[in-house]
């Protein structure tokens, strides 16, 4: 499809660059418009990859999330609020395995990042022991790195 989303950014960061940038005197300005270009430079460098990034952290959570459950149905005389936040992660994951799809739709993939990222705090606040911490801790650096990957720019880091 053309114009693609590509096309369009590199049309308004040239616009910015070659019409209004040139006429622009005052100084702060100029650093706004700079710091603009910059920030489509970023985004002309990741758009086409945000979905992977998604559905990366999609799958990252969805696996901790699963162990947990697992693990949380095996222990005896769990408290309430545990059996609670396991029945709740089973559905979230239910959820997300009938959503799941190639073409699910990017907005669709965050949301569903959003509702399991706060069963993983929930999790993690709730855990009582070592295993299901070390689960969660493993994702966090995994996905850590993805964020630094996100927001790497060559050498320049957000």
């Amino acid at each position: 499809m053309r114009p693609d989303i590509g096309d369009f950014l590199r049309g308004v960061k040239k616009s910015l660059a070659e019409v209004v940038f040139p006429t622009l005197t005052d100084p702060f300005a100029l650093e706004q418009s700079a710091f603009i270009m910059l920030a489509l430079d970023h985004v002309l460098a990741r758009w086409d990859k945000a979905s992977h990034f998604c559905r990366e952290e999609n799958r990252g959570l969805r696996a901790v999330l699963a162990e947990a459950a697992a693990r949380l149905s095996g222990e005896a005389g769990l408290p309430k609020n545990a059996a609670g936040l396991r029945d709740r992660i089973q559905d979230r994951l239910r959820k997300e395995e009938v959503e799941d799809g190639a073409d699910r739709p990017y907005e669709s993939l965050r949301d569903g990042n959003a509702c399991l990222r706060e069963l993983l705090a929930e999790l993690v606040g709730a855990a009582s022991g070592e295993e299901q911490n070390r689960g969660a801790r493993a994702f966090m650096k995994k996905q850590l790195e993805r964020e630094r990957e996100w927001v790497r720019v060559g050498e320049f880091v957000w």
